[in-house]
């Protein structure tokens, strides 16, 4: 699943994809001008948990977000 936030004329994406096949999750943000950073969660219960905590941190930020896009 992706997500997007703007700010401004800049774009963020979210995306949150299945790891390894385990049961493992991964939430990868890509940031413009930035490298990509990805975090791995044991379950989906985690990186579901953490995508709320970002979400808010990045309207925090000034990003306005997200958009839904499958």
């Amino acid at each position: 699943m992706f997500y997007f936030f703007s700010r401004g004329t800049s774009f963020l994406r979210c995306e949150i994809r299945p790891h390894d096949g385990q049961g493992r999750y991964e939430v990868v943000i890509a940031e413009p001008g930035l490298d990509e950073r990805v975090d791995v969660f044991d379950s989906s219960i985690e990186a579901h948990q953490h995508w709320i905590n970002l979400q808010q941190e990045l309207n925090q930020q000034g990003w306005w977000g997200p958009h839904g896009r499958d």
